[in-house]
């Protein structure tokens, strides 16, 4: 990714995805970590502090160009597929 810092992230359900381009940067900044850990901890609970230690330094901020949404479950297709870009 330094090379070349455009990604594409998708989510696991394919039958309501989200997929969101842009470009990543690592956050190396361990005080921008902690303040992620307490927002997902507050949000989902748990502790995800230990996975963000364990994962050598690779956590990733991705500052979003366009993002796509689907959902195929809609009786409607073009009222089940949005664009947005930033």
């Amino acid at each position: 990714m330094a090379a070349d810092p455009h990604v594409v992230i998708g989510t696991e359900e394919a039958d309501e995805a989200v997929i969101l381009e842009g470009t990543a940067e690592e956050i190396k900044d361990r005080s921008v970590w902690k303040q992620l850990v307490e927002i997902y901890n507050r949000k989902y609970g748990g502790d995800v502090g230990p996975l963000l230690e364990s994962s050598g330094g690779c956590v990733f901020r991705v500052t979003p160009q366009i993002a796509f949404g689907q959902d195929e479950h809609a009786e409607n297709f073009t009222d089940a597929v949005t664009r947005w870009q930033f």
